[in-house]
């Protein structure tokens, strides 16, 4: 291995280690999957809630890949963050040295692991506890491996690409449909003997995450699909190309031009491999904007697709570096530098920011699920839109007002486009569960008590439904728990429940 490639790698992923950590980002999300691991290690089944089975994540090998960590006995957060990171190392790995074989110049293997280093996207989500290093990886090994096979046929190759396919559907559910892109290119590319294994596998692996979804949970698909999941519209299309152009400015249009210099590069000749990252990218696009977008900060599910665009700026890079055009070559290092464009957007501006005030109210969901374990009966039924790291940590049972985790709420049609993920809501039957405490909207840790008003400004539609239903005032007593860092969170308390020890304040009548 030439000394200089296993440089360039190992800087780009020091580089990227580097970039994660500034970023330092543990998702709400991530804990909801953790909430549920935790379950089942206590001998409790794989339940958000014990005795309510139903299938709040989807993401079931990043569940199992964590389960011997759990087991072990180490911090499941922790956990899930380095592990993360360790999956988009390999990927940068992978990278570089598929770039340098297939161009057979250190150039490549520069602009290849200097794109991953320099994502914000990629960095951001490599620790954030979630399954997309784990999904990025599977959908890069996919895409080389098909690469590889398409060259030379061979059983450990097939091999390898139908494990990845499978890997990639078990991370998460939509693996399938990218592992039937990679089946279609291999059949133009080399026949339907290399490409009916992979297309068998996909849909097998589909299958099986069908049959176990409905063995354990009664449906065939998380339950997270029923409460996210809209019809096609062009309002649902045009909401993802509003999350696309956000996602192309924040990475000053890098994207684009890095796949426009492969295909005017190294993407000349039709069989190239690196046109197959180029359809799995254009399926993401289709399905991206199928789904309306995602919401979630720095653009997560764009992360998934970075090492694939790596991929083909590395492509182009070792191309224009092997050209006997000495304007070719003298290009090369413009080329290598183009992942800079997107770092201005790690370091400044309105996604920083607003990433920042996330992972503030993130920890002040940690730190009141942590005083509510202290404090409340294990039995206390609590109604949140929140239910990551206040659930994991507070281990007491939710309501999730937003349906990720709930059956009924998440099957509401009453539902209209708005932030994906968050449209689910059915006040009424949050009310009818009489929960012992409510908690509207996001709750945030106050340095001095809130008005009832400055504490609840509905943020979703599953809040306006409490505070237009008058059982919300009659029922319930507005109040403020106590932190032990002297801060206190507003929150609706049942009234005749005395669990928090807060006595009973007068009905919330104040609520506009």
């Amino acid at each position: 291995m030439n000394p200089r490639v296993l440089l360039i790698t190992a800087i780009c992923a020091a580089a990227l280690t580097l970039h994660a950590y500034f970023f330092d980002h543990m998702a709400d999300d991530a804990y909801i999957t953790l909430r549920y691991l935790d379950h089942w290690l206590r001998g409790e089944g794989l339940v958000f809630n014990p005795g309510e089975w139903v299938m709040g994540y989807s993401n079931p090998l990043w569940l199992l890949t964590l389960a011997p960590l759990g087991l072990a006995g180490l911090d499941l957060p922790s956990a899930a963050r380095g592990l993360g990171l360790l999956f988009s190392i390999v990927c940068v790995a992978v990278v570089c040295l598929e770039s340098t074989r297939r161009q057979q110049h250190w150039a490549a293997t520069l602009a290849a692991g200097g794109w991953l280093a320099a994502s914000g996207p990629f960095a951001l989500w490599s620790q954030a506890g979630l399954e997309g290093p784990l999904f990025s990886l599977c959908l890069l090994c996919a895409a080389v491996g098909a690469g590889r096979l398409a060259e030379a046929p061979s059983r450990s190759a097939l091999t390898g690409v139908c494990l990845a396919i499978a890997g990639a559907t078990w991370t998460r559910p939509e693996g399938a449909a990218y592992g039937l892109a990679v089946a279609a290119w291999l059949a133009w590319r080399s026949g339907l003997r290399a490409a009916a294994p992979a297309a068998a596998t996909a849909i097998a692996a589909w299958l099986l995450f069908i049959a176990a979804a409905l063995g354990l949970y009664g449906d065939p698909l998380p339950n997270t699909y029923y409460a996210k999941s809209h019809p096609l519209s062009l309002a649902l299309l045009d909401r993802g190309w509003q999350f696309t152009w956000a996602y192309l400015k924040g990475q000053s249009g890098a994207t684009p031009l890095a796949l426009f210099l492969f295909a005017v590069t190294a993407g000349r000749r039709a069989t190239a491999p690196g046109w197959l990252g180029i359809v799995l990218i254009f399926a993401f696009v289709v399905f991206y904007h199928s789904v309306g977008g995602d919401a979630l900060v720095y653009h997560r599910m764009w992360a998934y697709v970075q090492p694939l665009i790596a991929l083909a700026l590395g492509d182009a890079a070792g191309s224009l570096a092997r050209s006997t055009d000495p304007r070719a070559r003298r290009a090369t290092a413009l080329v290598c530098a183009l992942p800079l464009l997107a770092l201005p957007n790690s370091v400044r501006g309105f996604e920083l920011a607003y990433l920042r005030a996330d992972d503030e109210r993130i920890r002040s969901l940690a730190t009141l699920g942590a005083e509510l374990a202290r404090r409340a009966p294990a039995d206390t039924l609590i109604a949140t839109n929140v239910i990551g790291a206040l659930g994991y940590t507070s281990r007491l049972p939710l309501i999730d007002m937003l349906g990720l985790t709930d059956r009924h709420i998440a099957r509401n049609s009453e539902r209209r486009l708005g932030v994906p993920g968050h449209e689910s809501h059915d006040g009424s039957y949050v009310l009818d569960r009489e929960p012992d405490i409510i908690l509207v909207g996001i709750p945030r840790a106050s340095p001095t008590p809130l008005s009832v008003n400055d504490a609840f400004r509905p943020a979703f539609p599953s809040d306006q439904d409490l505070v237009a239903d008058p059982r919300l005032r009659e029922h319930y007593a507005f109040g403020h728990l106590p932190l032990e860092d002297g801060r206190t969170v507003a929150l609706f308390q049942r009234r005749g429940f005395t669990g928090l020890g807060l006595g009973q304040p007068p009905p919330a009548q104040g609520l506009r």
